[in-house]
Protein backbone atom coordinates (compact mmCIF):
# COMPACT_ATOMS: atom_id res chain seq x y z
CA UNK A 1 0.00 0.00 0.00
CA UNK A 2 1.47 3.58 -0.79
CA UNK A 3 2.27 5.49 1.89
CA UNK A 4 -0.61 8.15 2.11
CA UNK A 5 -0.71 10.47 4.58
CA UNK A 6 -3.90 11.26 6.12
CA UNK A 7 -3.65 15.36 5.60
CA UNK A 8 -3.63 14.55 1.66
CA UNK A 9 -6.60 12.46 2.11
CA UNK A 10 -8.88 14.26 5.08
CA UNK A 11 -12.05 16.89 3.92
CA UNK A 12 -13.14 18.31 7.22
CA UNK A 13 -16.34 19.37 6.12
CA UNK A 14 -17.15 15.72 4.62
CA UNK A 15 -15.13 13.46 6.81
CA UNK A 16 -14.99 11.56 10.37
CA UNK A 17 -12.72 10.12 12.97
CA UNK A 18 -12.47 7.32 14.84
CA UNK A 19 -9.70 6.33 16.92
CA UNK A 20 -8.27 7.00 20.59
CA UNK A 21 -9.65 10.33 22.08
CA UNK A 22 -6.85 11.83 22.19
CA UNK A 23 -5.39 11.01 18.58
CA UNK A 24 -8.44 11.76 17.26
CA UNK A 25 -7.91 15.68 18.25
CA UNK A 26 -4.19 15.00 16.90
CA UNK A 27 -4.92 14.07 13.21
CA UNK A 28 -7.15 16.75 13.73
CA UNK A 29 -4.70 19.34 14.02
CA UNK A 30 -2.37 17.20 12.11
CA UNK A 31 -4.59 17.84 8.68
CA UNK A 32 -6.09 21.31 9.01
CA UNK A 33 -3.62 23.14 11.67
CA UNK A 34 -6.64 23.97 14.33
CA UNK A 35 -7.59 22.71 17.23
CA UNK A 36 -10.99 20.33 16.81
CA UNK A 37 -13.94 22.18 17.47
CA UNK A 38 -17.13 20.87 19.56
CA UNK A 39 -18.94 19.69 16.73
CA UNK A 40 -19.28 16.31 14.77
CA UNK A 41 -15.68 15.50 14.32
CA UNK A 42 -14.99 15.14 17.89
CA UNK A 43 -16.87 11.86 18.53
CA UNK A 44 -16.12 10.91 21.48
CA UNK A 45 -16.79 14.19 23.04
CA UNK A 46 -20.22 14.91 21.00
CA UNK A 47 -21.60 11.41 21.81
CA UNK A 48 -20.87 12.19 25.66
CA UNK A 49 -22.43 15.44 25.39
CA UNK A 50 -25.96 14.32 23.91
CA UNK A 51 -25.87 11.35 26.00
CA UNK A 52 -25.42 13.35 28.78
CA UNK A 53 -28.73 12.52 30.91
CA UNK A 54 -30.06 9.95 28.73
CA UNK A 55 -29.87 7.46 31.61
CA UNK A 56 -32.15 7.78 34.63
CA UNK A 57 -31.58 4.92 37.18
CA UNK A 58 -34.21 5.23 39.88
CA UNK A 59 -33.97 2.79 43.16
CA UNK A 60 -36.59 0.52 41.43
CA UNK A 61 -34.84 0.20 37.81
CA UNK A 62 -32.53 -2.96 38.40
CA UNK A 63 -33.21 -4.58 41.78
CA UNK A 64 -33.29 -7.91 42.89
CA UNK A 65 -37.01 -8.37 44.43
CA UNK A 66 -38.28 -12.00 45.74
CA UNK A 67 -40.35 -14.00 43.62
CA UNK A 68 -43.39 -15.50 44.70
CA UNK A 69 -43.09 -18.14 47.10
CA UNK A 70 -45.47 -20.97 47.25
CA UNK A 71 -48.07 -20.96 50.17
CA UNK A 72 -47.46 -18.03 51.65
CA UNK A 73 -47.35 -15.45 49.26
CA UNK A 74 -44.94 -12.81 47.42
CA UNK A 75 -41.60 -12.61 49.02
CA UNK A 76 -42.85 -15.26 51.68
CA UNK A 77 -39.34 -16.60 54.05
CA UNK A 78 -39.00 -18.81 56.52
CA UNK A 79 -40.66 -22.60 56.72
CA UNK A 80 -44.10 -23.94 57.42
CA UNK A 81 -45.79 -26.09 55.15
CA UNK A 82 -46.20 -25.29 51.69
CA UNK A 83 -43.47 -22.19 52.02
CA UNK A 84 -40.46 -22.13 49.87
CA UNK A 85 -37.68 -19.73 50.12
CA UNK A 86 -37.67 -17.23 46.97
CA UNK A 87 -35.17 -17.15 44.85
CA UNK A 88 -34.41 -14.05 43.05
CA UNK A 89 -35.70 -12.27 40.44
CA UNK A 90 -34.73 -8.74 38.95
CA UNK A 91 -37.59 -6.05 38.99
CA UNK A 92 -37.17 -3.61 36.28
CA UNK A 93 -38.90 0.50 35.80
CA UNK A 94 -40.31 -0.09 32.13
CA UNK A 95 -40.23 -1.16 28.87
CA UNK A 96 -40.74 -4.75 29.80
CA UNK A 97 -37.22 -5.42 31.33
CA UNK A 98 -34.59 -2.69 29.65
CA UNK A 99 -32.82 -0.20 32.04
CA UNK A 100 -35.47 2.88 32.12
CA UNK A 101 -34.80 5.74 30.64
CA UNK A 102 -34.56 9.83 31.42
CA UNK A 103 -38.20 10.30 30.15
CA UNK A 104 -37.25 13.88 30.26
CA UNK A 105 -34.64 13.09 28.47
CA UNK A 106 -34.40 16.03 25.68
CA UNK A 107 -31.36 15.54 23.53
CA UNK A 108 -32.28 19.12 21.87
CA UNK A 109 -31.31 20.96 25.25
CA UNK A 110 -28.08 18.52 25.17
CA UNK A 111 -27.31 19.34 21.47
CA UNK A 112 -27.05 23.39 22.38
CA UNK A 113 -23.79 22.96 23.94
CA UNK A 114 -22.50 21.83 20.48
CA UNK A 115 -20.80 24.39 18.81
CA UNK A 116 -22.85 25.94 15.59
CA UNK A 117 -19.99 26.31 13.50
CA UNK A 118 -20.40 24.26 10.65
CA UNK A 119 -23.25 25.50 7.94
CA UNK A 120 -23.01 22.71 4.67
CA UNK A 121 -25.38 22.33 2.26
CA UNK A 122 -27.38 24.70 4.03
CA UNK A 123 -27.17 22.33 7.36
CA UNK A 124 -25.87 23.41 10.68
CA UNK A 125 -23.33 21.29 12.79
CA UNK A 126 -26.39 21.13 15.78
CA UNK A 127 -28.56 20.35 13.15
CA UNK A 128 -26.23 17.32 11.86
CA UNK A 129 -26.36 16.25 15.29
CA UNK A 130 -30.00 16.50 16.01
CA UNK A 131 -30.71 14.08 12.77
CA UNK A 132 -27.61 11.92 13.66
CA UNK A 133 -29.68 11.68 17.31
CA UNK A 134 -32.71 10.93 15.74
CA UNK A 135 -31.07 8.14 13.62
CA UNK A 136 -30.11 6.61 15.90
CA UNK A 137 -32.56 6.55 18.73
CA UNK A 138 -35.01 4.73 16.06
CA UNK A 139 -32.64 2.37 14.84
CA UNK A 140 -34.11 -1.20 15.41
CA UNK A 141 -30.83 -2.74 16.30
CA UNK A 142 -28.52 -0.24 18.03
CA UNK A 143 -31.09 2.51 19.05
CA UNK A 144 -30.61 3.64 22.98
CA UNK A 145 -34.49 2.09 23.55
CA UNK A 146 -33.26 -1.60 22.46
CA UNK A 147 -31.05 -2.70 25.44
CA UNK A 148 -31.76 -6.46 26.46
CA UNK A 149 -35.12 -7.30 28.28
CA UNK A 150 -32.95 -10.91 30.19
CA UNK A 151 -30.89 -9.72 33.26
CA UNK A 152 -28.47 -12.55 32.05
CA UNK A 153 -27.58 -10.80 28.71
CA UNK A 154 -27.90 -7.02 30.54
CA UNK A 155 -25.15 -8.00 33.08
CA UNK A 156 -23.26 -9.37 30.18
CA UNK A 157 -23.66 -6.13 28.08
CA UNK A 158 -23.06 -3.80 30.80
CA UNK A 159 -19.84 -6.07 31.73
CA UNK A 160 -18.02 -4.35 28.62
CA UNK A 161 -18.42 -0.88 30.37
CA UNK A 162 -18.01 -2.15 33.69
CA UNK A 163 -16.51 -4.83 34.22
CA UNK A 164 -17.27 -4.98 38.51
CA UNK A 165 -20.94 -4.66 37.91
CA UNK A 166 -22.78 -7.49 39.19
CA UNK A 167 -26.82 -7.23 39.13
CA UNK A 168 -27.63 -9.21 41.39
CA UNK A 169 -25.68 -7.22 44.34
CA UNK A 170 -27.65 -4.64 44.08
CA UNK A 171 -25.44 -2.41 42.31
CA UNK A 172 -25.39 1.61 43.33
CA UNK A 173 -27.31 3.81 41.08
CA UNK A 174 -24.36 5.77 39.81
CA UNK A 175 -22.77 2.30 39.08
CA UNK A 176 -25.23 1.63 37.07
CA UNK A 177 -26.07 4.66 34.72
CA UNK A 178 -22.27 5.28 34.37
CA UNK A 179 -22.38 1.70 32.91
CA UNK A 180 -25.60 1.90 30.32
CA UNK A 181 -24.21 5.18 29.76
CA UNK A 182 -20.75 4.07 28.14
CA UNK A 183 -22.73 0.93 26.77
CA UNK A 184 -25.28 3.21 25.12
CA UNK A 185 -22.08 5.51 23.81
CA UNK A 186 -20.51 2.18 22.30
CA UNK A 187 -23.31 1.44 20.63
CA UNK A 188 -23.80 4.29 19.09
CA UNK A 189 -20.10 4.49 17.79
CA UNK A 190 -20.88 1.53 15.65
CA UNK A 191 -23.96 2.81 14.67
CA UNK A 192 -22.03 5.93 13.32
CA UNK A 193 -20.00 3.75 11.25
CA UNK A 194 -23.11 2.71 9.09
CA UNK A 195 -24.89 5.70 9.05
CA UNK A 196 -21.95 8.13 8.27
CA UNK A 197 -21.59 5.06 4.80
CA UNK A 198 -25.21 5.71 4.21
CA UNK A 199 -26.54 8.62 5.01
CA UNK A 200 -23.04 11.13 4.98
CA UNK A 201 -21.89 13.95 7.17
CA UNK A 202 -24.15 17.01 6.41
CA UNK A 203 -26.15 14.77 3.42
CA UNK A 204 -22.95 14.43 1.69
CA UNK A 205 -22.58 10.91 0.28
CA UNK A 206 -18.99 10.54 -0.21
CA UNK A 207 -18.12 11.12 3.62
CA UNK A 208 -14.73 8.74 4.30
CA UNK A 209 -14.18 7.54 7.96
CA UNK A 210 -10.72 7.34 8.85
CA UNK A 211 -9.70 5.50 11.29
CA UNK A 212 -6.46 6.07 14.13
CA UNK A 213 -5.08 2.91 14.73
CA UNK A 214 -2.18 4.53 17.00
CA UNK A 215 -1.73 2.96 20.10
CA UNK A 216 -4.44 0.43 19.73
CA UNK A 217 -3.04 -3.16 21.10
CA UNK A 218 -3.72 -6.32 18.87
CA UNK A 219 -3.67 -8.50 21.67
CA UNK A 220 -6.49 -6.39 23.63
CA UNK A 221 -8.82 -5.89 20.49
CA UNK A 222 -8.60 -9.86 19.69
CA UNK A 223 -9.15 -11.31 23.02
CA UNK A 224 -11.81 -8.32 24.51
CA UNK A 225 -9.45 -7.61 27.12
CA UNK A 226 -10.54 -5.20 29.71
CA UNK A 227 -8.59 -2.37 30.50
CA UNK A 228 -8.39 -0.69 33.96
CA UNK A 229 -8.82 2.88 34.81
CA UNK A 230 -5.34 3.15 37.19
CA UNK A 231 -7.68 6.67 38.84
CA UNK A 232 -10.84 4.70 39.41
CA UNK A 233 -9.67 1.24 39.43
CA UNK A 234 -12.67 -0.33 37.44
CA UNK A 235 -12.28 -1.89 33.57
CA UNK A 236 -13.74 -2.09 30.38
CA UNK A 237 -13.68 -2.94 27.25
CA UNK A 238 -12.33 -0.27 24.86
CA UNK A 239 -14.61 0.98 22.37
CA UNK A 240 -12.14 1.07 19.81
CA UNK A 241 -12.24 -2.75 19.96
CA UNK A 242 -15.85 -2.90 19.90
CA UNK A 243 -15.40 -0.77 16.85
CA UNK A 244 -12.96 -2.82 14.69
CA UNK A 245 -14.81 -5.93 15.99
CA UNK A 246 -17.58 -4.27 14.39
CA UNK A 247 -15.78 -3.57 11.04
CA UNK A 248 -14.21 -6.73 10.87
CA UNK A 249 -17.83 -8.44 10.91
CA UNK A 250 -19.42 -5.97 8.33
CA UNK A 251 -16.02 -5.62 5.69
CA UNK A 252 -18.25 -7.08 2.89
CA UNK A 253 -20.38 -4.52 2.81
CA UNK A 254 -18.27 -1.48 3.90
CA UNK A 255 -14.95 -2.03 2.83
CA UNK A 256 -16.51 -2.42 -0.69
CA UNK A 257 -17.16 1.64 -0.67
CA UNK A 258 -13.33 2.21 -0.25
CA UNK A 259 -14.49 4.83 2.07
CA UNK A 260 -12.97 3.57 5.65
CA UNK A 261 -9.26 4.32 6.08
CA UNK A 262 -6.78 2.70 8.20
CA UNK A 263 -3.51 4.71 9.57
CA UNK A 264 -0.73 4.44 11.83
CA UNK A 265 1.45 7.73 12.32
CA UNK A 266 -0.51 9.82 9.87
CA UNK A 267 0.32 7.12 7.17
CA UNK A 268 -1.84 5.01 5.58
CA UNK A 269 -2.13 1.11 6.50
CA UNK A 270 -3.91 -2.22 6.03
CA UNK A 271 -6.94 -2.94 7.90
CA UNK A 272 -5.52 -4.52 11.45
CA UNK A 273 -6.79 -8.14 10.08
CA UNK A 274 -3.77 -8.11 7.95
CA UNK A 275 -0.54 -9.19 8.52
CA UNK A 276 2.02 -6.18 7.74
CA UNK A 277 -0.72 -3.89 9.87
CA UNK A 278 -0.75 -6.77 12.88
CA UNK A 279 3.47 -6.34 12.41
CA UNK A 280 3.03 -2.68 13.52
CA UNK A 281 0.66 -2.81 16.56
CA UNK A 282 1.72 -3.84 19.74
CA UNK A 283 0.93 -6.54 21.84
CA UNK A 284 0.61 -6.87 25.99
CA UNK A 285 3.17 -9.79 26.08
CA UNK A 286 4.40 -12.17 23.79
CA UNK A 287 7.10 -14.96 24.00
CA UNK A 288 7.76 -15.54 20.61
CA UNK A 289 9.45 -13.71 18.13
CA UNK A 290 7.43 -10.86 16.30
CA UNK A 291 6.70 -12.62 13.16
CA UNK A 292 5.75 -16.16 14.93
CA UNK A 293 3.24 -13.35 17.17
CA UNK A 294 1.67 -11.64 14.45
CA UNK A 295 1.41 -14.66 12.50
CA UNK A 296 -0.27 -16.24 15.76
CA UNK A 297 -2.40 -13.39 15.91
CA UNK A 298 -3.53 -13.13 12.20
CA UNK A 299 -4.81 -17.09 13.12
CA UNK A 300 -7.24 -15.71 15.86
CA UNK A 301 -8.80 -13.42 13.22
CA UNK A 302 -9.30 -16.98 10.98
CA UNK A 303 -10.82 -18.20 14.36
CA UNK A 304 -12.97 -15.04 14.87
CA UNK A 305 -14.33 -15.53 11.24
CA UNK A 306 -14.82 -19.17 11.29
CA UNK A 307 -16.96 -18.35 14.78
CA UNK A 308 -18.93 -15.80 12.34
CA UNK A 309 -19.68 -18.11 9.91
CA UNK A 310 -21.21 -20.57 11.47
CA UNK A 311 -24.25 -17.91 12.08
CA UNK A 312 -24.61 -17.14 8.46
CA UNK A 313 -27.33 -18.06 6.30
CA UNK A 314 -27.71 -18.49 2.49
CA UNK A 315 -24.37 -18.47 1.77
CA UNK A 316 -23.31 -20.19 -1.62
CA UNK A 317 -22.40 -23.78 -0.52
CA UNK A 318 -19.17 -23.70 -2.83
CA UNK A 319 -17.64 -20.60 -1.25
CA UNK A 320 -18.60 -22.37 2.08
CA UNK A 321 -16.51 -24.85 1.41
CA UNK A 322 -14.09 -23.14 0.01
CA UNK A 323 -14.03 -20.95 3.25
CA UNK A 324 -13.98 -24.04 5.37
CA UNK A 325 -11.65 -25.75 3.48
CA UNK A 326 -8.86 -22.61 3.97
CA UNK A 327 -9.46 -23.00 7.62
CA UNK A 328 -8.31 -26.22 8.04
CA UNK A 329 -4.91 -24.79 6.23
CA UNK A 330 -4.73 -21.61 7.90
CA UNK A 331 -3.27 -22.84 11.28
CA UNK A 332 -0.79 -25.11 9.29
CA UNK A 333 0.41 -22.80 6.10
CA UNK A 334 0.52 -19.25 7.14
CA UNK A 335 -0.38 -17.54 3.00
CA UNK A 336 -3.98 -18.83 3.64
CA UNK A 337 -5.04 -17.27 7.12
CA UNK A 338 -5.05 -13.91 4.54
CA UNK A 339 -6.51 -15.49 1.80
CA UNK A 340 -9.47 -17.18 4.46
CA UNK A 341 -10.26 -13.68 5.74
CA UNK A 342 -11.00 -12.22 2.14
CA UNK A 343 -13.13 -15.73 1.23
CA UNK A 344 -15.17 -14.73 4.82
CA UNK A 345 -15.52 -10.93 3.61
CA UNK A 346 -16.97 -12.40 0.45
CA UNK A 347 -19.75 -14.52 2.18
Amino acid sequence: MPNTDFQDGFVADRDVIYGIGQHIKEYYQHATTQVMPNDCFQKINIYNTIFDDIVSIAPSSVRSVPSRGRGRGRGARGGGSGSARPSKTYAYKANSGTVAFNSNFDPNVNIQKVDDVQRINGRSSRQEVAEYETAFRSDAKYGYRTLPTQATRLQSSLKKSRDDIDLSGNPKDSVLSMAAKDFIIRRSCKFGLTYFMTQGKFGQGDTVVHYALDDINIDVLLHKTSIVNNTTGVGKVPICTSELRFLFRNWKTLGASNRVKFYMGHQEVAPPWTLETIRRMPPVTTSTTPDEAAFDYLNEWVQYAEKLARKKTGVDPSLMYDFESSCGMASTFGGYAQETIKLFHQM
